[in-house]
């Protein structure tokens, strides 16, 4: 999925450039066995995570790397629960709850750059495995998720940067009209643009 603008950012901007993360989200579910009552069967969890070719299914271990980029999840769940819209603003992004029922969790996705539009994901909550002929076990989750690229074309050069930490799928210019040696020229210009901006403002603010 492609990720649109939706405010004016002053830049500058790494023209030309486009950038693949893979996200991955989902629920992992886990039988309480004896200790499950009507209303208690499941304590799950609700994730969105960085993914990786080969990875295993599953919430995001300490190694996950979609803080670089992202800001801050929402899951909004079952209006059942209390608090159901949970906000979850630093690393791992998930939310754990204990329940007995199935329900869609609706995830908002918000990126470190302002100026890049937030996504929306879906995720059913399931709780029983798939195949008539798999158990119910409190020694095996019931997984289930989902994955996809998020892309990124023409990012501002801080966002840039903070896209370029942990693993992409795939990252490639689209504007061949100019060579790498004047697209540094270029944000070394605009580099240079800012500082004399800040510094015009720092003056400002002196008198």
């Amino acid at each position: 999925m492609s990720v649109e603008k939706k405010t004016q950012s002053s830049g500058p901007f790494v023209r030309g450039v486009t950038i693949e993360k893979s996200l991955a989200w989902g629920t992992e579910a886990w039988w309480l066995g004896q200790r499950s009552t009507e209303q208690m069967t499941h304590r799950w969890t609700c994730y969105v995570r960085s993914a990786a070719p080969g990875d295993e299914e599953g919430p995001p271990g300490p190694e996950d790397q979609l803080g670089t980029f992202v800001k801050k999840v929402v899951f909004r769940l079952h209006s059942s629960f209390t608090n159901p819209t949970r906000v979850v603003q630093k690393p791992p992004f998930q939310v754990t709850a204990t329940g007995w029922g199935e329900f869609e969790i609706a995830i908002r996705v918000y990126f470190m750059d302002p100026a890049e539009d937030c996504i929306d994901l879906y995720q059913t909550l399931k709780l029983f495995p798939s195949h008539e002929d798999e158990l119910l076990t409190p020694k095996k989750p019931v997984l289930s998720e989902q994955r996809d690229d998020i892309v990124f074309n023409d990012p501002t050069l801080t966002f840039y940067r903070c896209l370029l930490k942990g693993p992409m799928t795939k990252s490639h210019r689209r504007d061949f009209n100019t060579t790498e040696e004047d697209e540094l020229r270029m944000i070394k210009k605009a580099h240079i643009g800012v500082k004399e901006e800040i510094d015009i403002l720092e003056e400002k603010l002196k008198s």
